[in-house]
């Protein structure tokens, strides 16, 4: 009795939950069509809009960018230069016409130059001149946004000199056919489609032609009935979809966003009516299938499901006792899996359902009860890296191309880093199918064997000081840049970079500011390059960059002078400032090698031509150069055996005291008497003694030939008789020290006085000079040696060393000599030399004196000594140096 009743009181409320449940099936699928239509539109409408503002702002860039480059034209700021100088210079104002109209086949629709009064010189095409709205955007330079049929973009421009002085003004007007099509296109997406481009106004917002009114909106409210228009969220910042009116009054579904950072916002918007129309016409389809599907469900309620229903009774007491064991089952299965070493894991792949022991969750930090057995949760622990390894290795075993699969990859822990795990599993059950049903597995904690792993490759692949790859590394990358460049037919080109002058900011202000300068180095060339450009550092103070993808060297040229730039200004290195240059030498391949050992040879060859020409610069490699470096490397080797078969000679130059024309000072001047290629002057030579260490033994045997002759000539014409000896800086910093005494000790051993000698240096020397330096310098003075400024005034000159250190004379350099006599500027600065030498107790040598004129304008204006082809046309030999003395 209990069961029929049963059987039938489960059948009525059968009944009526098939009735429920239909019901609600069919206003499900209404919904959910409805929301997937609006969801699909949106989405659809929210991506045409990201990718119509997207092509706004690569359109407005790249017009904006085109457009800077008309203002910072050489040639044109060289003419408004002249013009601003000239008014009336035609020349320069037919130039300015020829810049203006170079400008029209690359794009500009229109160009005009105006002088630093805001006068128009020249304009060239056509130019708006009432448009119909005028919009400021955002950008670094001061452009605009116009409408004049179409939309163009103005660009006004200040044009400054090297001085930063304004001296005229450029502006450039280009149409943008791509986004006036953008705004008129739009409509294809939709009937009611509508894509508007507006600008703030004080309250309100101005709006370019919108696709359908084909209007110009020069004053919209942005709210009507107090709510916002779509726009308005634009105009705020605020990207998104909203559905609300428009200002028709039209219920719209409005994607909105603004126009990056330029000012204006964009809206595409569509009517609700056109989105819904096809959800509307299949509800009248989907009401009546409802309707035959309840009748038709009742029907096989009785019929078919009334017996499996009583069956379902008769078994209840059977399925509470099986569940019962299950739970018993389960118990005594979590209980032997923690009682194991390791973590493991239990997967049932058709429920998606994963039992992990304690020590899987202990390993990432969770207790027992805070993760589930869903697979979903525990799948988003896995890093996103390394999801697609996992799933592809676990597809090969669900796929039944192997029973076990192991995989290593990382989780998040509980706190939010990662771990690393090794998982194995193994496949313990399969269905009829032979299709797998369950794996069980472990997991293993391996941190510290890939922190270890990648320790080691680190430090196989990048350089510990600055990060950068190494050459090892380097050298691989540029192996594959070479075979992609083969490939795609697509030239590459090598930097490589040498910073000028490091050496001695290394040895003057030590190793650790040197390395903290290396640092700052890698930095900032970093941030002169692309992230798929590749910089290394190659070790010491020599860095590589690999340039890939290059259309025209003009990149390349940027790139070197954007670098150099970055690494000449100022290193603020603690309480130190130092000053360093680069000398940038640069190989393209495949045009001048094809494999890494020549490409790197020529790269280092242009290098050393950056910095033959005055350093600071970048050189490409040519056959020329290769020559040169093979001639250099000759002339390196013949330099060795100079020094050992006496080839270099000493020649000296009469230094004469313009008060009395007295001659009892002479510099002592280097050359080489090369076997086969003649006399050699120190330009050629003295650099690559200096690379070579070669400058140490060659300035000891000049320093002990000088002395000699002093002596001798002490002896034969007066004990004030001096003689200057050039000193490297090199000499200075390779054991200085050692060999300032070794000098003293040798005028002790040959019995001349100090007095009788002078050191010549340079400004360089004294820039960043340590207390090393400045302790040899001192030796000097102490011994009655003096010291002399070389070539004062054309190195880095500050007056602050000339009181820090025992200077004795300033030698005005050659080029302020030469045009006394024509330049009143050259006689200034002259004059304000020696003036400024005297009041600090220091004598002035003037040097290059070639004409009586120069001489007597010295000696007017109080020089102490000349010297210069005037008094000797070349430098003359031991002998005829001592037949001028006696003559």
């Amino acid at each position: 009795m209990n069961r029929h009743y049963e059987s039938y009181r489960i059948g009525i409320m059968g009944g009526l939950i098939l009735v429920a449940l239909t019901l609600a099936s069919g206003i499900s699928v209404y919904a959910v069509m409805q929301r997937q239509v609006e969801s699909i539109l949106v989405r659809s409408l929210e991506a045409s809009l990201q990718s119509a503002r997207r092509l706004f702002e690569s359109g407005i860039s790249a017009g904006v960018t085109d457009a800077l480059t008309v203002s910072t034209r050489p040639f044109l700021i060289l003419n408004l230069q002249q013009l601003k100088a000239e008014p009336g210079n035609d020349s320069s104002r037919h130039a300015l016409q020829q810049i203006a109209d170079s400008f029209l086949p690359a794009g500009l629709t229109g160009v005009s130059f105006y002088d630093a009064h805001n006068n128009e010189i020249v304009r060239a095409g056509r130019l708006s001149k009432n448009p119909a709205l005028s919009v400021p955007l955002n950008t670094q330079a001061g452009a605009r946004l116009l409408w004049d049929g179409q939309l163009i973009l103005q660009v006004v421009r200040d044009v400054v000199d090297e001085r930063g002085s304004r001296i005229g003004m450029a502006r450039t007007e280009s149409a943008l056919p791509q986004l006036t099509r953008t705004i008129t296109d739009a409509g294809a997406l939709g009937k009611t489609v509508e894509l508007a481009v507006c600008a703030p106004l004080a309250k309100d917002m101005q709006c370019f032609p919108l696709t359908l009114s084909q209007r110009v909106f020069p004053r919209l409210a942005r709210a009507i009935n107090g709510r916002p228009l779509p726009m308005s969220h634009a105009l705020d910042g605020k990207t998104g979809t909203v559905f609300t009116q428009d200002y028709r009054h039209e219920n719209v579904v409005a994607a909105h966003t603004p126009l990056g950072s330029l000012g204006p916002g964009m809206v595409l918007k569509i009517d609700q009516d056109e989105l819904f129309v096809h959800v509307r016409q299949r509800l009248r389809i989907i009401v009546p299938l409802l309707g035959l599907l309840v009748l038709a469900g009742i029907l096989l309620l009785y019929w078919l499901v009334a017996p499996l229903v009583r069956k379902l009774v008769i078994s209840k007491q059977e399925t509470a006792e099986i569940n019962a064991r299950l739970r018993d089952v389960e118990a005594r299965w979590r209980l032997a899996l923690d009682s194991t070493g390791a973590g493991v894991w239990d997967l049932d792949i058709p429920a998606n359902r994963i039992l992990l022991s304690s020590r899987c969750k202990a390993m990432l930090g969770f207790a027992d009860d805070e993760i589930g057995t869903r697979m979903d949760d525990w799948q988003q622990r896995i890093h996103p890296d390394d999801l697609s390894g996992l799933m592809s290795a676990r597809q090969q075993l669900f796929d039944g191309g192997s029973d076990t699969f192991a995989n290593e990859h990382r989780k998040r822990c509980k706190d939010g880093s990662w771990k690393w795990i090794q998982a194995h599993g193994k496949v313990a059950a399969r269905d009829a199918a032979d299709v797998p049903v369950r794996v069980i597995g472990t997991y293993l904690d391996i941190s510290e064997r890939r922190q270890t792993e990648e320790t080691i490759q680190r430090q196989a692949n990048f350089d510990p000081l600055t990060q950068l790859p190494n050459r090892r590394l380097f050298l691989d990358r540029l192996g594959q840049e070479i075979i992609k460049s083969r490939r795609a037919d697509v030239p590459l080109a090598i930097l490589l970079i040498d910073l000028d002058e490091f050496k001695e900011v290394n040895d003057m202000l030590g190793h650790d500011v040197g390395d903290t300068l290396l640092q700052e180095t890698a930095r900032r060339i970093r941030s002169c390059i692309r992230d798929a450009d590749t910089v290394a550092r190659q070790g010491g103070d020599e860095f590589t960059v690999i340039l890939t993808e290059l259309s025209d060297r003009t990149h390349i040229e940027d790139i070197a002078q954007k670098i150099i730039g970055r690494l000449a200004e100022p290193f603020h290195l603690g309480d130190e400032v130092a000053y360093v240059t680069a000398s940038i030498g640069i190989s393209l391949y495949p045009s001048d090698a094809g494999d890494i050992d020549t490409l790197m040879k020529h790269a280092d060859q242009a290098m050393y031509a950056a910095k033959k020409h005055g350093r600071n610069c970048f050189f490409y490699f040519t056959a020329s150069l290769q020559e040169a470096a093979q001639t250099r490397q000759k002339l390196s080797r013949d330099l060795r055996d100079a020094v050992a078969g006496r080839q270099l000679i000493v020649l000296f130059q009469p230094i004469v005291e313009l008060s009395s024309g007295r001659i009892h000072k002479a510099e002592a001047l280097l050359r080489w008497q090369h076997p086969t290629r003649g006399l050699i002057t120190p330009m050629t030579f003295i650099p690559l003694a200096e690379e070579t260490g070669l400058i140490n033994e060659i300035g000891d045997w000049v320093f002990r030939e000088s002395a000699q002759y002093a002596k001798d000539w002490c002896r034969a014409f007066g004990t004030d008789f001096q003689i200057s000896v050039n000193m490297s800086p090199v000499q200075f910093r390779a054991d200085g020290r050692a060999r300032s005494e070794a000098w003293l000790r040798h005028l002790q051993d040959i019995g001349l006085s100090g007095t009788n000698i002078i050191i010549e240096i340079t400004e360089n020397l004294l820039l960043h000079a340590q207390s090393g330096i400045t302790d040899q310098l001192l030796r000097f003075r102490d011994a009655g040696i003096q010291i002399a400024i070389d070539d004062f005034g054309t190195g880095y000159s500050t007056l602050s060393y000339l009181k820090q250190f025992p200077i004795d004379y300033l030698k005005i350099d050659r080029s302020f000599v030469r045009d006394l006599e024509t330049d009143a500027n050259d006689m200034a600065l002259s004059r304000a030399i020696i003036v400024m030498a005297h009041e600090l107790g220091m004598k002035v040598i003037a040097e290059g004196v070639e004409t009586v004129g120069q001489r007597n304008l010295l000696a007017a204006a109080g020089c102490d000594y000349a010297q210069g082809y005037l008094y000797a046309e070349t430098p003359l030999s031991p002998d005829a140096f001592e037949a001028l003395l006696r003559g």
